[in-house]
C-alpha cells in the first residue's frame, strides 16, 4: 500500500503524466479491524494501475470518516474486489464515500489509448459503509462506456443511501449487475434505471453485524442456489 511520503519512481512516468504500474497490485488475505483512516491511499500521486485487486479480505471500521479506497489521483484500469467483507461497526459514524477513483481515463493514458477499463465487484459483503454517502464516486468515469462495471452477488447493507449505481454512471450501457442484495434501513431498493437487477429481496439476517459477524441466519436466504455475499460466511452451508 502506498503511504504518506512514498516517492514515485520517475522512470515509470509516461508522457500523459501518470506513473504506470504494470506489476499487479494485489491485496489479499488481509484482516484489518478498528480502522478510522483510509485502507488504501495513493497519496495524491497520479498512478495508473494495470491491475488492482482486493481478494479474501476483512476490513472493519471503528468509525468510517474517510474514504476506504482513496485513489485520489490514480486510475485502476482493471479493478476488482471479490470475496471480501467491508464494514463499519456503527452506520451513524460513517461520513465518507467507499471508493474514490479520480485519475485520468484509461484511454487518455500514454500507451493505453486503445484500452478500456473494467471494475469487477463480486461476492462481497458491504455493511454500514458509506451509509448516507456514495459507494463509488467518480466524475472521471461517469457516463464513459469504455469503462464498465460488473457487479454480481454482493450484499449492500446500509450502503450508499439507496443509490449504488447512480453515482457510478448515468446510463445502462456501463453497468452489468445481477443477484445482489440491496437493503437500506430495512427497505429493499433497486436502480433499474441503470441496470436490470431488481435484487434478491431476502434479508440475510446477519448473526451480529455490530461485532463483525456476517453469517446469515435466514434459512430462505441460505437456500438460494447462488448465495450473495462474501463466501467466508456461507461456505459451510450444505445444499
Amino acid at each position: 500500500m502506498m503511504t504518506k511520503g512514498d516517492a514515485a519512481d520517475e522512470s515509470l512516468k509516461v508522457e500523459s503524466g501518470q506513473y504506470v504500474i504494470k506489476t499487479p497490485v494485489v491485496i489479499e488475505n488481509v484482516v484489518a479491524k478498528g480502522l478510522t483512516k483510509a485502507f488504501f491511499f495513493d497519496d495524491g500521486a497520479p498512478y495508473a494501475f494495470e491491475e488492482f485487486s482486493i481478494f479474501n479480505c476483512i476490513v472493519g471500521y471503528k468509525s468510517q470518516g474517510n474514504l476506504v479506497l482513496n485513489l485520489a489521483s490514480s486510475m485502476a484500469i482493471n479493478f476488482s474486489i471479490a470475496h471480501s467483507t467491508f464494514y463499519s461497526e456503527d452506520k451513524n459514524t460513517t461520513s465518507a464515500n467507499f471508493i474514490g477513483l479520480s485519475g485520468k481515463r484509461p484511454w487518455n493514458i500514454t500507451g493505453y489509448e486503445d484500452k478500456e477499463g473494467l471494475f469487477i465487484c463480486a461476492y462481497n459483503t458491504f455493511a454500514n459503509i458509506a451509509y448516507k454517502k456514495q459507494f463509488f464516486n467518480t466524475n472521471t468515469l461517469k457516463g464513459q462506456n469504455k469503462y464498465k462495471y460488473a457487479v454480481a452477488s454482493n450484499i449492500f447493507y446500509n450502503c450508499s443511501n439507496k443509490k449504488i449505481y447512480g453515482n457510478m454512471t448515468n446510463n445502462k450501457n456501463q453497468v452489468g449487475a445481477e443477484n445482489n442484495v440491496y437493503l437500506w434501513d430495512g427497505e429493499f431498493f433497486a436502480e433499474t434505471k441503470y441496470n436490470d437487477d431488481e435484487g434478491v429481496q431476502l434479508d440475510p439476517q446477519f448473526r451480529d453485524a455490530a461485532e463483525g459477524n456476517f453469517r446469515p441466519t435466514n434459512l430462505a436466504f441460505l437456500n438460494l442456489e447462488d448465495i450473495p455475499g462474501d463466501p467466508r460466511w456461507t461456505k459451510w452451508v450444505l445444499k
